[in-house]
């Protein structure tokens, strides 16, 4: 120890795992000190694995639930569930953007709530930083949706055929038809129902 009683020790390069470290002092005249109380460490360098994305969850109606890959959702505030290395630290991304973050419990479960999500398509990938600062790869594959919340213009009907007695052809609007079953055709917004 210096004057002031500090003093420092520089240990050679120590493995993973738990190390616990005590202290004795010993002055001039032979007197050694009792042992200090044990200081316990964990040496930690290696970086978690790629956490798993298990569900993206929409809690907005109609269609509530899991979010399939490559699905679409009226959600734009989403809930993201996972699994990682117990007690890590999940970001997660769409491309560089983080969206949201959570820790991981004892068992490694994660469950992170993203920002309010523009309308677009997105790709969500998760890292995880352990509790020694060590962080692991980016999921491999993204899991990819598109937000939605914009409803369709209103579909317009363009015509209503009718195939059956005497008059046949396009009932015009405000017709009488004696066609029970019509073939109505229209337009509206692509893919939707």
């Amino acid at each position: 120890a210096d004057g002031s009683g500090l003093w420092t020790l520089v240990t050679p390069a120590l493995p993973n795992g738990t190390h616990t470290f005590t202290a004795t002092a010993a002055d001039a005249a032979g007197n050694t000190s009792q042992t200090s109380a044990e200081y316990v460490i964990t040496v930690d360098t290696v970086a978690p694995t790629a956490p798993v994305i298990t569900a993206v969850i929409d809690d907005v109606p109609v269609f509530m639930g899991n979010v399939p890959q490559a699905g679409r959702t009226n959600d734009n505030l989403l809930r993201v569930t996972g699994t990682a290395e117990p007690f890590s630290f999940v970001t997660v991304r769409s491309g560089t953007t983080v969206l949201g973050s959570a820790t991981a419990d004892g068992a490694g479960n994660w469950e992170a709530t993203t920002t309010k999500l523009a309308d677009g398509n997105y790709s969500l990938t998760a890292t995880a930083t352990d509790t020694a600062g060590n962080t692991g790869p980016a999921t491999a594959t993204g899991y990819a949706f598109t937000v939605d919340t914009i409803a369709p213009v209103p579909p317009v009907i363009t015509s209503v055929s009718d195939d059956v007695g005497a008059i046949t052809g396009n009932v015009a609007p405000g017709g009488r038809t004696d066609d029970t079953t019509l073939r109505i055709t229209g337009t509206a917004e692509p893919r939707s129902r």
